[in-house]
């Protein structure tokens, strides 16, 4: 079954639309000019940074889902439930007029956070947040954003634990692009130890230069993965038992000759994980991959090769054979492919079996 995360993913995208009027972003892909040393890490990143620097016009309020990469994640897949190099998000903003009096935008956005964690099914008391302690940005030395805490508060989220620096401040390095303090958003759990992070709410009002100067218009809006949001609406323990992946990992799990748990086995998941990857980005970027996004491919398919040997699944054909099932068992959502999922996998297959990942 996939269907329970897809659902969230569409139940999520009408509630913002009918609840909020929001427009849905048609996908902007995992080639970024943002990102040139990998491929997408943030959901729709071309169309806030237009927001910022261009500021409202007619259509202020935006939502949308789309698949990013994060290739600082892919070694803690396997080891940490909760983590995909490849992963489905949900971000919404919304575009303001300037201006030094924003309690009442801002609220609107934690509101919108909090409302559509109810909507799916959550209790929004399990909701923890961190917000930005203050610091030096660029120079500028910034108070901490208290008034953040008595807004999240007002929508029953009690728990808000301020973070001194620049880590809770939304970018200090990509210059001409928005910036402005954030809260990392978590949810606690009992399947968990310790609360899971599910989101982001952001407040971008300035444009990073030499120092931060203003933006054309606030950016204020948040983020979700869906995968998360699906898992702890399932009361999973980890992200590879929800509807979204258990498929794909029960795909290699039948073919070992030994009774071994993924759980027990981590390479069982990171194989899933790398091979959900190379699909995605296949099917997205069309074409061969060049610098960078080449080195990304060779290490992902390294992964995916060293996991097999570790499983103990070494035969070409029973490879084949998960290659092609894992293909056509992943949900791929509004992609359009470059070719058939029969050929899409053919490229995968071959990667798999070269001596070296290289291509």
């Amino acid at each position: 079954m996939q269907s329970m995360s897809k659902n969230i993913e569409k139940n999520l995208i009408d509630y913002f639309k009918d609840k909020w009027g929001c427009t849905v972003l048609p996908p902007e892909g995992l080639l970024n000019p943002s990102f040139p040393d990998t491929f997408a890490a943030s959901a729709f990143h071309e169309s806030v940074v237009s927001a910022a620097q261009k500021g409202p016009n007619e259509n202020n309020h935006k939502v949308g889902v789309e698949w990013c990469f994060r290739h600082v994640d892919i070694e803690k897949v396997g080891v940490s439930p909760i983590y995909l190099s490849t992963f489905r998000m949900l971000v919404f903003f919304d575009v303001f007029v300037l201006t030094d009096n924003d309690d009442d935008l801002r609220e609107s956005v934690i509101e919108k956070f909090v409302e559509c964690i109810k909507h799916i099914g959550l209790d929004p008391q399990n909701l923890s947040a961190t917000y930005f302690g203050g610091g030096k940005v660029k120079s500028v030395e910034l108070l901490a954003d208290d008034k953040i805490v008595p807004l999240w508060k007002k929508h029953g989220v009690n728990k808000i634990v301020p973070i001194t620096g620049d880590a809770n401040f939304t970018n200090v390095k990509r210059a001409g692009e928005p910036a402005g303090p954030r809260c990392e958003v978590f949810y606690n759990h009992p399947e968990f130890p310790s609360p899971v992070e599910i989101g982001t709410v952001v407040f971008e009002r300035y444009l990073l230069g030499k120092t931060l100067n203003k933006a054309k218009g606030l950016v204020y809006g948040g983020a979700l993965g869906i995968e998360r949001l699906a898992m702890l609406q399932e009361s999973k323990s980890s992200i590879f038992e929800s509807s979204l992946l258990n498929d794909a990992v029960e795909v290699v799990t039948k073919e070992l000759e030994s009774q071994l748990s993924p759980i027990v086995h981590p390479d069982v998941l990171r194989f899933v994980d790398a091979l959900r990857s190379l699909a995605v980005i296949f099917s997205t970027i069309g074409g061969t991959p060049r610098g960078k996004h080449r080195e990304r491919i060779n290490k992902i398919t390294n992964i995916a090769k060293r996991s097999l040997q570790a499983i103990g699944i070494l035969d070409k054909e029973k490879i084949e054979h998960i290659t092609r099932d894992l293909v056509d068992k992943l949900d791929l959502h509004e992609l359009e492919f470059v070719q058939p999922k029969d050929k899409l996998a053919d490229s995968i297959f071959s990667l798999l079996i070269r001596p070296s990942a290289a291509f």
